[in-house]
C-alpha cells in the first residue's frame, strides 16, 4: 500500500494496512484504518494527516460479516442461500477486520449468506 500525504507535493510513503474499521461513514464516505509505516520526516507524532490509499487489485473481494465464515474440515466455509435452503461453499479469506471478513474467492457479490444458525447447518451436513 502507498500513502500520498496531503500537502507533500506528491511524495509517497510505503506501509502496510494492519486493520480497517468495520463500517464506512455514510456522510463522509470515510473509514478508519491503522497502518504500519516506517519513520519519515513528513510524519510527526500527534499531527493529523489526510491520506489516499492505493491497494493492489488482488485484495479486492466480497466483504461479509465475520459471523458468516465458519470452519469445516479445516477449511473456511460460508453457507450460501439456494432455492432449497443453504449450501456450504469453500471460500478464501483475504483479510479480516473487527466485524468483517473479505473473501477473495468462493462468493460473488450479491449472494446471500447465513450469519446465524451455522452450528445447526453444519450438523445437517454432518460437519464439525
Amino acid at each position: 500500500m502507498t500513502l500520498t500525504l496531503a500537502g507533500s507535493a506528491g511524495q509517497t510513503i510505503s506501509g502496510t494496512i494492519i486493520s480497517v474499521s468495520g463500517s464506512l461513514d455514510p456522510a463522509t464516505r470515510s473509514l478508519i484504518a491503522k497502518a504500519r509505516i516506517g519513520a519519515d520526516p513528513l510524519l510527526v507524532s500527534g499531527k493529523s494527516v489526510m491520506a489516499t490509499l492505493q491497494g493492489s487489485r488482488s485484495m479486492m473481494g466480497v466483504s461479509v460479516p465475520s459471523a458468516a465464515v465458519t470452519q469445516m474440515g479445516g477449511k473456511d466455509m460460508v453457507f450460501v442461500a439456494v432455492r432449497s435452503g443453504f449450501a456450504a461453499r469453500p471460500v478464501t479469506v483475504a483479510g479480516r477486520s473487527a466485524d468483517r471478513i473479505t473473501l477473495s474467492s468462493g462468493l460473488n457479490a450479491g449472494e446471500r449468506v447465513a450469519t446465524s444458525g451455522l452450528a445447526e447447518l453444519k450438523a445437517l451436513l454432518g460437519g464439525e
